[in-house]
């Protein structure tokens, strides 16, 4: 299994290279107690970190066996299993084979490992700092939130753009509306039963709205693939083509522009009507059995767990039917109203990965729903792989349609009136389904699976609601807050009070040091009260113009300073804080999306962007 640091150790571990002096020293603190080397830690020709096996394991406390015949050492607890051999590139976790660009090697008689490497088997985090050239490894790790998938988003998930086109807009057969308020019958897998229907027929578009100063999707050839009978419409400016032709690659030459490309089904047979419409990049083929995109895929390994809240649409929708859920073969993963991104393709990916999984539970869902949703992930994530799991996504805030069920529920439970109902009403129901992911999992629940329970980190008044209804009711495995900065500011600029950009730095930094420390020092107490860990489901900045979006002012600033030089200090400062009083996982919000009215969030932009001071941040705290 995985292992998961206790809480409780706080390890710290730190490799200190002093390279301009051609000295080198090994310290390794334990709850403050310091273990020396009596051997030199090096950097090897592909760049890692390399270290005595010794220290390192009698550290962690793991079992170390030699073995010669196979010049096999073999590192272990009661969970996990690692086997490298010496001068392979290759190791061996629980039976499950890894490549490694730097081998283990004997120097000195001693054997010598990458640590990184190791740290990433055990679910310890790696810190690289260059200016002193230390490697420090950590408990704190680092997750990110997946952006919502949309037919105009910069997050390119899937080699075929198809997956990501919007749900199916109905117009009439002459073209003259965009869409119009009425639904055709769909099959199961999202595509119409027959066009035309009554006189209306169906059209969709992908790769639209890109930001007009920022980078299109590929020029070049695509290929577009269909099964079925009938006809259909792509549309590109100007530039019409009509195909008819199922069953086969059609080359299509893409010029990009910000309309994006629309794809109107004309016709469709009743009897075999058109479905599994294939739209590949350049230099993917229709019969490739990888789905995913090479970059995002690159791009996602600098984290170690993947939450998929917002590409399930859990925040915008109170419940979706097992049997109406989202396929692998659906007409796209963007469909709010089937729950966005199919558990298959989360189960995939994080399996490709070898990351985490965060999922979150529809608000209103049944026990049914629930129970097959734990058997699903009990028999498709690898067993190695743990999955995180909460219950909606902060119910307590009144900006999600969820909030008013949730006092609804509670006062009908007689748990009190108003917010604090909600609150509470959000701990029964956790614990509720908790209990049902117990029961699936059996003795591997606390291997496999951690159910976290959020609070509002800005208001301690829900915090003491969801804390004082635990202590009555039970408590689930994580506490988890959402510790943003910059907001108060934002808000400031958007009620007209104009900073300067060095001003909103400023305030943030103070934030930091102030309100945020104290928020996470809070939280991290009340979490180890109850044995619970401490986790983070959202971070980093929120100076956005969420509540302003009308504010011209406001969204030019906010543009200016997410992408500021000085936005990777802050990050800086806030990892710091949280690795010092958390020490666990902290899951940053988001990973790629443009700035609109609404926001800067992303940590990119697109996946060309690896130069913003917040992906600095992420590629300065992760060495893989």
């Amino acid at each position: 299994m995985k292992r998961v640091v206790p809480k409780s150790i706080g390890i710290i571990f730190t490799i200190i290279l002093l390279l301009s002096q051609n000295i080198f020293a090994l310290e390794v603190t334990i709850n403050g107690d310091q273990l020396i080397s009596d051997v030199e830690p090096y950097i090897s020709e592909s760049n890692r970190t390399m270290v005595p096996v010794g220290v390192i394991a009698q550290s962690l406390g793991l079992s170390v066996e030699w073995q010669e015949s196979t010049r096999q050492v073999i590192l272990s607890d009661d969970k996990t299993n690692i086997i490298y051999t010496i001068d392979r590139n290759e190791v061996i976790v629980n039976g499950e084979s890894f490549i490694i660009d730097s081998p283990p090697v004997i120097k000195d008689s001693r054997t010598f490992l990458p640590v990184s490497d190791l740290a990433k088997h055990l679910g310890i985090n790696v810190r690289w700092h260059p200016d002193s050239q230390t490697a420090e490894l950590t408990s704190t790790v680092m997750g990110i939130n997946l952006s919502h998938i949309h037919y105009w988003s910069s997050m390119w998930m899937f080699k075929d753009v198809m997956k990501q086109s919007a749900p199916w807009w109905v117009q009439d057969e002459n073209m003259t509306t965009w869409s119009l308020d009425e639904t055709i019958p769909l099959r199961q897998d999202g595509y119409p039963l027959q066009v035309p229907h009554d006189g209306k027929i169906v059209h969709t578009v992908v790769l639209m709205h890109m930001l007009e100063d920022g980078p299109l999707y590929p020029e070049g050839q695509y290929t577009f693939r269909f099964k079925g009978q009938g006809r259909i419409l792509i549309s590109m400016g100007e530039k019409d083509t009509i195909l008819s032709e199922s069953d086969k690659d059609h080359i299509i030459n893409v010029i990009p522009s910000h309309e994006g490309i629309h794809i109107t089904i004309l016709e469709s047979s009743a009897d075999n009507p058109i479905h599994d419409i294939q739209f590949m990049m350049p230099g993917f083929k229709t019969s490739t059995e990888e789905v995913f995109h090479p970059k995002f895929l690159e791009l996602l390994s600098a984290f170690d767990t993947l939450r998929f809240m917002k590409s399930s649409y859990v925040e915008e929708t109170n419940q979706f039917l097992w049997s109406e859920r989202t396929q692998v073969n659906s007409q796209t993963q963007s469909n709010m109203a089937t729950g966005g991104l199919s558990f298959e393709y989360i189960a995939d990916l994080s399996n490709i990965l070898h990351k985490d999984a965060w999922i979150n539970v529809p608000h209103d869902s049944s026990d049914d729903y629930v129970r097959k949703l734990a058997e699903f992930y009990f028999s498709n994530l690898d067993e190695n792989l743990r999955l995180y799991v909460e219950y909606s996504n902060e119910p307590w805030n009144p900006i999600f349609p969820v909030y008013e069920d949730s006092i609804e529920k509670g006062q009908t439970l007689g748990l009190g009136q108003g917010e604090e109902a909600g609150a509470r009403y959000n701990v029964i129901r956790t614990l509720e389904m908790m209990n049902i992911f117990k029961d699936v999992y059996g003795d591997t629940y606390d291997q496999r699976v951690t159910w976290s329970i959020s609070t509002w980190s800005a208001r301690r008044e829900i915090g003491d609601y969801i804390l004082d209804q635990m202590d009555q009711s039970g408590y689930p495995d994580a506490f988890s807050i959402a510790p943003y900065f910059g907001g108060e500011l934002a808000n400031d600029v958007g009620d007209g009070i104009r900073y300067t950009d060095n001003q909103v730095f400023e305030g943030i930094t103070l934030e930091l040091n102030t309100l945020i420390k104290d928020q996470i020092i809070w939280a991290k107490t009340q979490a180890d009260k109850r044995n619970m860990r401490l986790i983070s489901y959202e971070s980093g900045s929120h100076f956005v113009s969420l509540f302003y979006p009308e504010d011209d002012y406001l969204i030019e600033q906010m543009k200016r300073i997410n992408s500021d030089p000085r936005m990777l200090d802050m990050y800086e400062i806030y990892y710091n804080l949280w690795d010092t009083y958390a020490k666990d996982l902290n899951v940053y919000f988001v990973f790629c999306e443009e700035a609109n009215i609404y926001g800067d969030f992303g940590m990119i932009h697109h996946f060309d962007e690896l130069d913003h001071p917040k992906w600095q941040h992420i590629q300065r705290n992760t060495r893989n």
